[in-house]
Parts: structure tokens; C-alpha cells; sequence
């Protein structure tokens, strides 16, 4: 009798521990949808967090344009200069004359870097149409690129060989702007 009384034991342990990894299993399988579903949720979050930080981006893009950022900006006499120089706390001027040569590779490359560095306004002004600032701001040589924040001149490139010389490059030109207007 002991032999089937052990046997009938052994037949209902069996039986649940089978019941038992079954319910392991279906546990396992809800955990798992459980995980997954607060990924989502963690996903969803960072979709939308991503998405407000995108429309405060171009919120803020479109108020620069606004202004007159975004491009390189031409003023073609004194009042003019001063005018725009009241848009932004951020300037990048370009002062030249239009026969010089290395002046319009300048032109060029702010051009660029005007649409990659929204928040600087960028502006080129002909020394011979504008003597009064030209002379107020001693620029002696062409070209001359004076980086002003908050109304004041922080930093003056004469000529190009703080930038390398002739020639220069666009990231050449980006890092000395990174390094005095961020």
C-alpha cells in the first residue's frame, strides 16, 4: 500500500510542479508585457519631451529671423549701423571694402555661418560709406571682423592671420567665432 501511496504522491507533486512552471511561465509572459508596456510609456515621454524641445527650438529660430538673423546682413551707412546693432546682444561685423578681394571670401563664409548661428546677427558694413563708425572704431585694416556682445567689442580680427591667412577655412573662421560669442 505504501508503494502506491508514494506513487500517487509522486504523480500529484509531478502534477504541480508542472501547474507551478505554468503559472512561472504565464507570471514571466505578464512581466514581460508589463516591461514592455512601461517602455512605451518611458518612449512616449522622451517622444513628447523631444518634440517640445523642437518647437521651443524653431519658436525661438523664427523670433531671431525676425529680427534679421539668419543672414548677412548689409548696412550702408552710420545710422543704419547703429539701428541694427540694437537687434542683438550677439554681433559678428564684417568691416570692407568692395574692391578687396579677400573681403569677399569673408562675405561668403559669414554668409554660411549666419545660417548655422541663428542667435548671432550677422552684418557687413563698407568702411567707405560709413567714416564716422569706421573711424570711432579704429579699423585701420581690411578686412576687420569685430565680434561684439552685449554692446561691446570683445574681440577684433585684423586681417586674416589670426585665422591662417588666405587660406582660411569656414571652421577656421567657426572656431574663433565659438570662442568669444558662446
Amino acid at each position: 500500500m505504501t508503494g502506491i501511496v508514494n506513487s500517487v504522491e509522486r504523480s500529484i507533486i509531478s502534477a504541480l510542479e508542472e501547474k507551478e512552471k505554468e503559472v512561472e511561465r504565464i507570471i514571466n509572459c505578464y512581466e514581460h508585457i508589463q516591461s514592455k508596456h512601461n517602455d512605451d510609456d518611458s518612449l512616449e515621454k522622451i517622444r513628447e519631451r523631444r518634440l517640445r524641445e523642437l518647437e521651443n527650438y524653431h519658436r525661438e529660430r523664427h523670433q531671431y529671423l525676425a529680427k534679421g538673423h539668419g543672414v548677412l546682413n548689409e548696412v550702408y551707412n552710420d545710422k543704419d549701423f547703429f539701428d541694427i546693432c540694437k537687434r542683438s546682444n550677439l554681433l559678428v561685423i564684417h568691416f570692407y571694402r568692395p574692391s578687396t578681394v579677400r573681403c569677399q571670401k569673408v562675405d561668403g563664409y559669414l554668409s554660411k555661418l549666419s545660417e548655422i548661428h541663428f542667435k548671432i546677427l550677422f552684418v557687413k558694413l563698407n568702411v567707405e560709406r560709413a567714416p564716422f563708425v569706421s573711424e570711432r572704431l579704429k579699423i585701420w585694416c581690411i578686412p576687420t571682423i569685430a565680434m561684439v556682445k552685449d554692446s561691446k567689442v570683445i574681440h577684433s580680427i585684423i586681417g586674416l592671420d589670426e585665422l591662417g591667412g588666405d587660406e582660411f577655412s569656414q571652421e577656421d573662421f567657426e572656431a574663433v567665432i565659438d570662442r568669444y560669442l558662446k
